[in-house]
């Protein structure tokens, strides 16, 4: 795996953070790595706010990562 790869990716938040669903991938020089995600902050159906945490549903896994050249002949 090209060094320049390896490296932590994901959107603008953290998993936590934002109104909106979250990512990241974390991958590692070796190829190995994670993926998490998260769901968006649940919506109270009548309209309050009770100021509490806002629990989110997260998911991750385990991957493997690499990269295969062709040559045309």
């Amino acid at each position: 795996m090209p060094a320049h790869l390896a490296d932590t990716w994901g959107t603008a938040e953290s998993l936590y953070g934002g109104e909106a669903g979250q990512s990241q991938m974390y991958l590692d020089s070796d190829g190995y790595g994670v993926m998490a995600g998260s769901t968006s902050p649940p919506t109270r159906i009548d309209g309050k706010d009770d100021e509490g945490p806002q629990v989110r549903a997260l998911i991750g896994f385990p991957l493997r990562a690499g990269i295969t050249c062709r040559t045309r002949r």
